[in-house]
């Protein structure tokens, strides 16, 4: 059970991680256009949206957050669920 809330949680985080410096970098480019963010606010803005997008781009393939977090969840599931049918078919002693 544990496996499976530590990997729900990992891939939730990891998602938000790749979409908040999206979400980010409109707000900084606006304010860089009004004279309220440093060009270097700007460029750091838009190097962690561009790894951002990368990771959102890779959340499909083995290294990626979506199919770690799919994979950590089944094979969480199937622990539980293969100790509780041991359990169900243990032979009394």
């Amino acid at each position: 059970m544990l496996l499976i809330i530590a990997t729900t949680g990992v891939t939730v985080l990891r998602a938000r991680t790749a979409a908040e410096p999206l979400a980010d970098l409109p707000i900084v480019a606006q304010m860089h256009r009004e004279g309220r963010a440093s060009d270097g606010a700007l460029a750091n803005a838009q190097y962690h949206a561009a790894h951002a997008r990368r990771s959102h781009e890779i959340r499909w393939t083995l290294a990626g957050y979506a199919t770690q977090g799919i994979l950590g969840s089944v094979l969480g599931l199937t622990l539980l669920l293969a100790r509780r049918w041991q359990d169900a078919h243990a032979i009394p002693t």
